[in-house]
């Protein structure tokens, strides 16, 4: 059970993120090149995105994910005291409840 519980708190976050994602690219473009000779206020948002990026690009993203996935980088408690709120223990699983 924790360890569904755990993917389940995983894929909300993942899915946290790819909304923020889009919503950001949306409103934001960074100045600058995403490869040579494309800029990123040129790169669609979403998913027409792939048809944009260089074959290499998506390779460095597929390859991050698997490093991630694989390695844990990125994993819960990798980060040591960062980021860590001082909650009473009932606060932060009423928290964690609600990030369900």
């Amino acid at each position: 059970f924790d360890q569904y519980r755990t993917a389940e708190l995983k894929h909300g976050r993942v899915a946290m993120l790819a909304v923020l994602g889009y919503v950001a690219t949306e409103t934001y473009h960074w100045p600058g090149e995403i490869a040579y000779g494309l800029k990123f206020a040129d790169v669609p948002s979403g998913l027409k995105a792939l048809e944009v990026i260089p074959n290499f690009g998506i390779l460095q993203i597929i390859i991050l994910v698997a490093c991630i996935e694989k390695y844990g980088f990125l994993a819960e408690g990798t980060f040591g005291d960062a980021g860590l709120l001082n909650l009473t223990e009932d606060e932060l699983k009423k928290r964690q409840t609600q990030e369900l």
